[in-house]
């Protein structure tokens, strides 16, 4: 057998191993950490995919983070900035949840401003439900530090009922804003200054998600008497996705004119045209990209979305900007023989119709 020989690989293709890796959905994170560890010419490289998102771990007892962002305890990372300063500029996304009874570090403040490029926060508590009124003063002031770091572009909340809409004033930069299940937003605190409020409603916010009904967006459009301007216009909005929506509600969307995405579930309709009959025909004509999810588990199946898209084809000028249309049918499999004549049956429908829209 003969000997192994080395082998030398250009740095050109490296580099694109170090881009292949990091551009994943799941990248491999322990190699991108080998590169960075091994090689000074293909660390700074690296860094950029490796600290790109990261799930940031404030008061665990291990880092536990989902595929797409490295799991890193707080001071771990407030090490690594120290020693080098240009690491933190590769933040973009970052994630992190802290306990109710949990001492929250100050001096984790300090390492946020320090990523001068994040644009998407993911941030709230552990606890399903946390209130904003059984905070301490303190960890009010540090939410309201969190949320209003200048860089911001798209915040989440998770786990955070009551939030005040007054703490978002600031957020000039934001254009999307997403809460969960367990958040909600409530009025605002005080009236605030003319210098704080002058700028409102914050016209940057084109795309609003809740995982909430409708309803739970309302404080973001209401004009309250001590501020006299909602915090958010709903001319602005161009996305709006609705995890569900019942008919009554429906009305509501005539209020939005300028939406080019849509995702909603219809499960819970009854009437066909009660979803596109309430759209604003300026966002009729608009439309982009529509997504719409309906569960064959919750057995009431009243309004397919066969059903819906028909209905709103027969309104004039239906969909003439459409360019992606996304629907997501889910089900149980014990129960799909019970019903598989009914899914048969709507597959074929949305074949039918798509079909006649191509044409």
């Amino acid at each position: 057998m003969s000997p192994c020989k080395s082998v030398d690989v250009s740095l050109d293709i490296l580099f694109t191993i170090i881009e292949e890796i990091g551009m994943q959905h799941t990248p491999d994170f322990d190699l991108l950490w080998a590169f960075c560890s091994t090689c000074r010419t293909l660390r700074p490289h690296a860094q950029k995919f490796l600290f790109h998102s990261i799930s940031l771990e404030l008061n665990t007892w291990a880092p536990c983070a989902p595929g797409f962002s490295i799991g890193i305890f707080w001071e771990h990372m407030q090490f690594i900035v120290k020693g080098n300063p240009h690491v933190a500029a590769h933040v973009k996304n970052l994630q992190f949840r802290t306990g109710l009874t949990a001492n929250i570090p100050p001096k984790v403040i300090d390492l946020l401003s320090q990523f001068t490029n994040l644009s998407t926060l993911r941030c709230g508590y552990e606890e399903r439900y946390a209130g904003w009124d059984i905070l301490q003063e303190s960890h009010k002031q540090w939410w309201e530090s969190v949320v209003r770091l200048p860089s911001l572009t798209s915040l989440q909340i998770v786990n955070f009922w009551g939030m005040p809409i007054s703490v978002i004033f600031p957020c000039m930069n934001l254009n999307a804003l997403c809460i969960d299940e367990c958040s909600t937003f409530s009025e605002p605190q005080s009236g605030g200054s003319l210098e704080t409020i002058s700028h409102l409603p914050l016209t940057n916010i084109v795309s609003v998600q809740t995982a909430r009904d409708f309803s739970s967006l309302d404080p973001l459009f209401t004009v309250y008497p001590s501020i006299g301007v909602p915090l958010m216009d709903k001319n602005n909005v161009k996305s709006l996705f609705l995890p569900r929506i019942w008919d009554n509600e429906c009305a509501k969307l005539k209020d939005f004119p300028s939406l080019r995405s849509f995702d909603v579930d219809i499960s819970l309709l009854k009437h066909a045209n009660s979803l596109f009959g309430n759209f604003h025909l300026s966002s009729l004509r608009s439309l982009d990209s529509l997504g719409m999810e309906f569960n064959f588990d919750l057995g009431l199946r009243t309004v397919y979305p066969s059903m819906a898209l028909a209905a709103a084809l027969t309104i004039p000028p239906g969909f003439p900007a459409l360019s992606r249309v996304t629907i997501t049918m889910s089900l149980d499999s014990r129960g799909y023989p019970a019903i598989k004549d009914s899914v048969n049956e709507e597959l074929a429908k949305l074949d039918q119709l798509f079909y006649k829209a191509d044409g």
